[in-house]
């Protein structure tokens, strides 16, 4: 994006009348993604505060409901995260494959390098992703070490959707950077090549 700033120097030069006006093109900075932002971590959220208030929502008998929804908001925070979110705030994507053998093949894209990624998106992405798997974690030991066994299932669940995520984001990010490494190093090497030929 191009922007038109004008300089004039009228006041600042002796010469009466004399002004000139100067085009600097700029790179702006796009707007953060807020609504993105939003629903990477509402589905977290409210998945977290079902099973904190389960009690409140659904009564004593409320574990089979509680279990329900929190299975439910787990898999669409799963889905969006794993195929909207981390496209448009880190230009990141993963899949798993499995092939005819049975054998599982991690595939990744990256989109890093095609477009801006602003700072505060993607900060936010990763705090956010690293932080509800650790909070379904410190739940589910509380839930084992007070002997709630079925509590303690339905948080292991909750806790591998999102750990599911950050291991196939952070496998990503990895080979987004040797794939960028490669690049800039075969960039250099054309480089000498022609420099050498001369």
């Amino acid at each position: 994006t191009t922007e038109i700033y004008t300089l004039s120097l009228h006041d600042a030069l002796p010469i009466s009348g004399m002004s000139f006006s100067v085009t600097l093109p700029m790179r702006v900075m796009p707007p953060m993604k807020k609504t993105t932002m939003l629903f990477h971590a509402l589905f977290k959220v409210l998945a977290l505060a079902v099973y904190i208030f389960a009690s409140w929502i659904f009564g004593d008998k409320g574990y089979v409901m509680t279990f329900v929804v929190v299975t439910i908001l787990s898999a669409m925070d799963f889905w969006t995260v794993k195929n909207v979110s981390g496209r448009l705030l880190v230009g990141l994507r993963w899949w798993n494959d499995v092939d005819e053998a049975g054998q599982n093949h991690w595939r990744f894209e990256s989109f890093e390098e095609q477009r801006f990624i602003h700072p505060s998106d993607s900060s936010f992405f990763w705090a956010v992703l690293f932080a509800a798997p650790i909070a379904w974690g410190i739940l589910a030991f509380t839930a084992l070490i007070t002997f709630k066994v079925m509590w303690g299932l339905l948080t292991g669940v909750a806790f591998m959707c999102n750990a599911i995520n950050v291991v196939g984001y952070v496998k990503c990010k990895k080979d987004a950077r040797k794939k960028l490494s490669a690049l800039g190093g075969s960039v250099m090497l054309k480089g000498m090549e022609m420099w050498s030929s001369r």
